[in-house]
């Protein structure tokens, strides 16, 4: 039987899933994760209908989750449904933080600031927090302190949300300086199963040619 390899962002752009879609199993180890689906063969070309067995395989895991319970459940047979591959080259919250924020003045109203990113993330669906950009933002009294302070690092954030608090900044009147630290690394791909997702490096597929 002959087994073949192939990169599961193609796979899935040539041929679009459909259903029945069961997983089986999801493990991870280390920085690797596989995911395995039973279901119609939509993956096999010409013959989608005939069911089969592909393995979903997600390297250089990083950040993120996923829901066990919502997955492993054999008796619904669409688990698929809200799967999805994307590049983060194309999501504008997942780019480097390549902007640092300081403000010379306390913040009249910083909860504007805080909501203001929050909400972005949410509209976007972002495997983000505002704590991941605002300075002292993963606990609420804590950034409120430092947006008293009268000089204070307010975030580090990728351009389009240091462009949504520098606007704010200024329409509050906060004077601000700007610089620009070399962002760190960004994972090649999100991965989507229902509401929940995580990042990494590699996305490949395995399945049985015959």
């Amino acid at each position: 039987m002959t087994r073949q390899t192939v990169d599961l962002f193609d796979l899935i752009a040539a041929r679009p899933i459909s259903h029945p879609t069961r997983i089986t199993s999801f493990e991870l180890i280390g920085d690797v994760a596989t995911l395995s689906v039973e279901g119609a063969a939509w993956w096999r070309e010409g013959h989608p209908e005939i069911e089969g067995e592909i393995l979903f395989r997600f390297q250089g895991v990083t950040c993120g989750s996923i829901d066990l319970t919502e997955l492993v459940d054999l008796e619904w047979d669409e688990a698929l449904e809200g799967f999805f591959v994307e590049r983060t080259s194309n999501l504008p919250w997942a780019q480097p933080s390549t902007v640092s924020i300081f403000c010379n003045g306390a913040i009249p109203m910083p909860l504007k600031v805080y909501k203001l990113v929050q909400d972005y993330l949410l509209d976007v669906r972002a495997l983000r927090a505002p704590s991941d950009f605002l300075n002292g933002g993963d606990r609420l009294s804590w950034f409120l302190e430092v947006t008293r302070s009268p000089v204070h690092q307010l975030a580090t954030a990728p351009p389009v949300i240091a462009d949504l608090i520098i606007d704010e900044l200024n329409d509050q009147g906060v004077p601000h300086t700007v610089t620009f630290p070399r962002g760190g690394a960004v994972a090649a791909f999100l991965i989507r199963i229902g509401d929940h997702g995580f990042l990494c490096a590699q996305v490949t597929a395995e399945f049985d040619l015959d």
